[in-house]
């Protein structure tokens, strides 16, 4: 995943080299999150429509409601994440502009 909006020149030339590294573990972060969002809900996506296609109907079978669960939580880390990042940017150019 990629961030919307990125920090200017001018505040990331005046970052100590502390808030550099800080800046670059949530990117990180917020970058994995992201993907392993993605692979969470692909196979969620991918296990759902396999049980579809079978002929099942209501209620979701155990496997694949923990599949579904588990994309959830994917997103919520990976939003979580992006919080985090867009907070400490905010942060940063408050305390720099």
């Amino acid at each position: 995943m990629k961030v919307a909006k990125p920090l200017p020149k001018a505040v990331l030339a005046k970052m100590t080299p502390s808030e550099n590294k800080k800046l670059e573990t949530l990117e990180k972060n917020f970058t994995k999150t992201g993907d392993e969002m993605k692979e969470a809900q692909a196979a969620a996506s991918q296990a759902m429509r396999k049980e579809m296609a079978a002929g099942h109907v209501g209620k979701r079978s155990a496997p694949v409601q923990r599949l579904i669960n588990k994309g959830f939580k994917a997103e919520f880390l990976a939003f979580e994440a992006a919080g985090a990042l867009r907070d400490y940017k905010d942060a940063m150019r408050v305390k720099y502009a």
